[in-house]
């Protein structure tokens, strides 16, 4: 047998690439022709011994075997038995050390086409041995800086991953179906980071860990644009539960537009729907309407449907009502003095308040441990403030009272009261005094529809008619005539006097019997009067009645009473009178 040999392929000779292509050619039937004739002469061929296995075409020790081994330069072992192929020295494989797979290689294999598997036995598999943290490495020989793709670690049985993971085209990442966890991302210790559960009928996504979106895109404003839906960093078509907090450090609106409501069962619903409580620690505006269904009373505590710590405005009506009890109760404290309720009405013609009631037994109660105070006033014209009290409407004619309460009195007990007919009754207790005051020093009584009027003033008059002032002034229409009495005290030098007279005075257009201080003696009108004062006082007191005539002396006029200290010691300059003049009849007025 010649041998056949051909120097070992190197990958770095140019010559061996450059002759590849013919070598896949022709190479392959000259190794084809060989291997021929050494099957064809193995029967007759002296066995080798296992030391001098190195020659091309050993065959085994065994010659009545039908296939025997082959060696090929001490580099290719063929198990005859097995048929299983080794490539690597012949101290690894050899007729002793079989090759246990079907082909194994001691080393590096390059392959420069491609690597397919065949089913046809029905088992394909490639196969890494266990307990290796490296079990299969992928990666690239990139001789500058090489990158390892995956590693098959057997260890701790994952394939790990050193390059970016990229789908090429339309592709999918498939779950295994119908699981709790058909697919699961879990850390280092293998703890679940994000479940798929593809159960059918619950399929969903299942986070361990939290969710941190850095994506700043801002949500719409409005849900006007209809590409709103998709400007937003999270996108969902569907709910959203949360099973804890949530914080938000931008604003929350909500585009769906149901509006609020209560069903017949009580039970609320709306835009949106809060189980728990609302705590708002700024301003809450509201367009539309706010409903509490809570029926829990007001008290003093705090307790109520309603809870406002500060003051309330309200611009519109207000509305109080409750079956039974009390509408509305008022319960304050104030360590200073200020108001309990305040009802301002700005507008004209606006009612401040107004309480009206529809039932038999009264409208209106107001009761206070200390005092109760009523009090209309107004900005505009003299006159326009005040407080009205009406008693009675359209049909009936009221009653209007004023009633007083104590433990002597026993019940409440009435001190003015203004009837049904219209007549007024005033009552007072037994020794006690009816009194009129008035600011200043004049009060003056009206009664008998202006037909008396009683005037209490103190003036201060002087010793002289012409400088003394005014004592009373009535004003008569033509034809009009009064009664004047006048009751005067003053201290006249030194010693008390009093003064009583009796007026007559009449609008007779200029004529006599009108007054007329230019007369001697002036023509005054007295029809009575007694002066009385000590003996060692000097002078008396003299009345003087005066027709205002500026206007004419046929017209409506004023006539002035006065009062003055006549023949008066030289020491008289001016004195108090308190005086109370009071005039009947037909006139205007007296002031």
């Amino acid at each position: 047998v010649v041998p056949f040999r051909h120097p070992p392929f190197d990958p770095g000779d140019t010559r061996m690439r450059s002759r590849s292509r013919g070598m896949k050619r022709h190479g392959f039937v000259c190794i084809s022709l060989v291997l021929g004739l050494l099957f064809a002469y193995a029967p007759t061929a002296q066995s080798q011994p296992y030391a001098t296995s190195g020659v091309i075409i050993p065959v085994s020790a065994n010659p009545s075997m039908t296939r025997p081994d082959f060696s090929a330069v001490g580099r290719l072992w063929i198990d005859g038995v097995t048929g299983n192929v080794g490539v690597g020295d012949l101290a690894l494989y050899n007729s002793a050390v079989a090759p246990s797979s079907r082909l194994e290689v001691d080393g590096d294999a390059q392959i420069r086409g491609d690597l397919r598997f065949n089913d046809v036995n029905g088992a394909n598999a490639v196969t890494v041995p266990g307990s290796a943290p490296a079990a299969l490495t992928i990666a690239d020989d990139d001789s500058g800086t090489p990158t390892t793709y995956f590693t098959i670690n057997s260890v701790s049985k994952a394939t790990e991953v050193h390059a970016p993971l990229r789908f090429v085209g339309d592709q999918t990442l498939g779950a295994t179906p119908n699981l709790p966890a058909g697919l699961e991302v879990t850390d280092g210790a293998g703890n679940a980071m994000l479940v798929f559960d593809t159960q059918t009928g619950t399929s969903n996504v299942i986070g361990h860990v939290p969710v941190n979106v850095i994506d700043l895109t801002d949500a719409c404003a409005t849900s006007v644009d209809t590409a709103c839906v998709v400007k937003a960093s999270v996108v969902t078509d569907g709910g959203l539960v949360v099973g804890k907090k949530t914080f938000m450090t931008g604003t929350l609106r909500v585009a769906d537009l149901t509006d609020a409501s209560t069903d017949v069962n009580g039970d609320v619903d709306g835009a949106v729907r809060i189980a728990g409580g609302l705590a708002v620690e700024k301003s809450l505006h509201v367009k539309e309407k706010i409903r509490v269904l809570s029926d829990e009373d007001g008290t003093s505590g705090g307790g109520g449907a309603l809870f406002v710590e500060g003051g309330a405005s309200v611009h519109g009506y207000v509305f109080l009502g409750k079956d039974t009890g009390h509408s509305l109760m008022l319960d304050t404290d104030f360590v200073t003095t200020a108001n309990a309720v305040s009802i301002a009405a700005t507008g004209n013609d606006d009612a401040g308040i107004a309480l009206t009631s529809s039932g038999t037994n009264g409208g209106i109660s107001l009761a206070a441990s200390e005092t109760v105070t009523v009090t209309g006033q107004s900005d505009g014209s003299p006159g326009s403030g005040g407080v009205t009290l009406i008693g009675g409407g359209a049909s009936n004619a009221g009653v209007i009272k004023l009633q007083q309460n104590s433990a002597a009195l026993g019940s409440p007990t009435d001190r003015i009261v203004v009837g049904a007919d219209g007549g007024v009754t005033v009552s007072v207790n037994a020794g006690a005094d009816f009194v009129l005051n008035s600011d200043g020093s004049a009060t003056r009584v009206v009664s008998h529809n202006g037909r008396v009027v009683e005037v209490s003033k103190v003036v201060s008059i002087t010793a002289s008619a012409g400088t003394t002032p005014a004592l009373a002034t009535i004003t008569l229409n033509v034809n009009q005539a009064v009664t004047v009495s006048i009751t005067a005290h003053l201290v006249f030098d030194a010693a008390p006097a009093a003064l009583f007279a009796e007026l007559a005075i009449g609008h007779f257009s200029g004529n006599a019997p009108e007054p007329d201080p230019t007369l001697t003696p002036p023509r005054t009108g007295v029809t009575r009067a007694n002066f009385m004062k000590g003996d060692a006082v000097a002078g008396t007191l003299e009345l003087l009645v005066t027709p205002d005539d500026s206007g004419g002396a046929g017209v409506s006029k004023d006539f002035v009473i006065s009062l003055y200290a006549a023949g008066a010691a030289g020491s008289f300059t001016t004195a108090d009178v308190t005086a109370v003049v009071r005039a009947q009849g037909n006139f205007v007025a007296m002031q």
